[in-house]
């Protein structure tokens, strides 16, 4: 008998855009950037995985050089379908919201990706119809104003880059530091990627207030949560005021994901 050739599963690479020693964008109270796309990465690896979607979760520690390291490493020829990073969005206008995307574009040729282009995209439509917030479009990385992303541009998986809402502005940070806007902005994303792929969008397999959440992944959580607290004690990054603030934020976010542990074990 000749054995059957299994199909293979199709695998995601969620990094958050910002680490513990690298806020990104703060707008207090509750609008810290790493925090927000920590916890939107996390949500959006556990509906992906609740589709059948592989994912690889990028440290929450890295930086962007080590993070394109660490996603170029995990790349074997056509085992990752693509790479996306997720964060939100800052301006000195407050009046700016809504959700963009970025795309790899082509120095070669002077042409944006349409595989990566289509990625983002879907993403974008998606979050719009999921969460409510306003659609500003996708762009190519070679409008930025830095002339290119690093995820987008130097990671070897197709990739985009995703800007869920403006922390700056009180309609789109209302959505993004409340746990059920979070939500909605998480099955957005997994309602796009899952498009892309040819996936179908089971919203049945989505429900964050009875998932069961088994001891390997509690665990887990509380590891990651114990690195992040050690990196947050080692940062020499900014002064002592906002240390404190990061630690008291830090400690309520820990106490607040760790009752919802406890509460969905029973």
């Amino acid at each position: 008998m000749v054995a059957t050739k299994q199909p293979k599963m199709k695998t995601i690479i969620i990094s958050a855009g910002h680490s513990l020693s690298d806020p990104g964008a703060v707008y207090l109270p509750g609008g810290k950037e790493s925090f927000l796309t920590i916890e939107l990465a996390k949500l959006v690896s556990t509906y992906l995985r609740n589709h059948g979607i592989g994912v690889l979760e990028v440290p929450d520690t890295l930086s962007l050089v080590d993070t394109i390291k660490w996603v170029n490493g995990r790349a074997s020829e056509g085992l990752i379908e693509a790479a996306i990073e997720i964060h939100c969005n800052a301006s000195t206008d407050k009046s700016a919201k809504g959700v963009e995307a970025w795309y790899y574009h082509d120095f070669a040729t002077g042409l944006g990706d349409e595989d990566s282009k289509r990625l983002a995209n879907c993403m974008v439509d998606a979050i719009n119809v999921e969460s409510g917030l306003s659609s500003r479009g996708v762009f190519d990385e070679s409008v930025n104003k830095w002339g290119k992303l690093g995820f987008v541009h130097d990671t070897k998986p197709l990739a985009s880059l995703v800007e869920c809402g403006f922390l700056s502005n009180d309609s789109d940070k209302a959505v993004l530091i409340s746990d059920k806007g979070r939500e909605n902005i998480a099955k957005g994303i997994t309602r796009g990627i899952l498009t892309f792929l040819g996936e179908a969008w089971k919203p049945e397999v989505i429900n964050p207030s009875t998932d069961t959440v088994n001891e390997n992944t509690k665990d887990k959580l509380i590891e990651d949560l114990k690195n992040e607290l050690e990196a947050l004690k080692k940062s020499s990054t900014f002064d002592l005021i906002q240390e404190k603030e990061k630690m008291k934020m830090f400690k309520s976010s820990l106490k607040t994901d760790l009752e919802a542990i406890v509460s969905r074990l029973g």
